[in-house]
């Protein structure tokens, strides 16, 4: 009887361990999606803010696309 006890209990204890690591594991999942998202945003507005500075670029040659500045320097 003693050693079927000690069985069950240790079970118990696997089920416990077995919950905690994947409880550990989701939260090292949720940590990385965080990090990637963060290093995704910083990304999109480094982007966006090179291609403001590339379209001033455009916009302030004198014969650029689109002509908008002809007028200007004429």
């Amino acid at each position: 009887m003693a050693e079927i006890e000690k069985v069950k209990k240790r079970r118990e204890e696997r089920a416990i361990e077995k919950a905690q690591h994947e409880e550990e594991m989701a939260l090292l999942a949720r940590e990385r999606a965080r990090a990637e998202f963060q290093d995704w945003e910083k990304k999109e507005e480094e982007f966006h803010f090179d291609q403001s500075k590339v379209r001033s670029e455009i916009r302030l040659r004198p014969y650029g696309k689109g002509g908008q500045n002809l007028l200007m320097f004429s």
